[in-house]
């Protein structure tokens, strides 16, 4: 239920808008998701980039799935693509937050969205939310057996 709350307050406060796909996005979805699954992408990368490439350059997909990164850049080689975790290490989101704050929201995404962590950052993050949260994480797949 807090989770409902959250989105309400993002969107009353304009950070979350809810969107629609166009006609074109919906030809890109299909053609992402129409093969099977060793061709195909499931449907949350499909859509993030179905929605991110009919508008202006300026729109960056926030992509962690790498099977889903190597088409984007495949298809779309000038188009940009950051992660989650470049996302949410950005300096403003960082400002915004205490150290605790921060160090909740980056385990909350490995936790319970299961975050890809590029293996050049894993240290990073396991010093950043604690050796003991990082065995929880299953994309912190390095630091499981230590």
């Amino acid at each position: 239920m807090r989770i409902i709350f959250l989105f309400q307050r993002l969107r009353r406060d304009g950070l979350l808008v809810p969107q629609v796909m166009s006609v074109e996005s919906k030809e890109i979805f299909r053609a992402l998701t129409e093969s099977d699954l060793s061709g195909g992408l499931d449907d949350g990368e499909a859509a993030t980039i179905a929605l991110a490439i009919p508008h202006s350059e300026s729109a960056i997909a926030v992509i962690d799935e790498r099977k889903a990164l190597r088409i984007f850049r495949q298809r779309w080689e000038k188009r940009s693509a950051i992660s989650t975790l470049t996302l949410l290490t950005n300096s403003r989101i960082v400002a915004g937050l205490t150290r605790k704050q921060f160090q909740d929201c980056i385990y909350s995404a490995l936790f319970y969205a299961r975050m890809r962590v590029p293996a050049e950052f894993q240290d990073w993050v396991v010093n950043l939310i604690g050796r003991d949260r990082a065995c929880l994480c299953s994309s912190l797949t390095i630091h499981r057996e230590s």
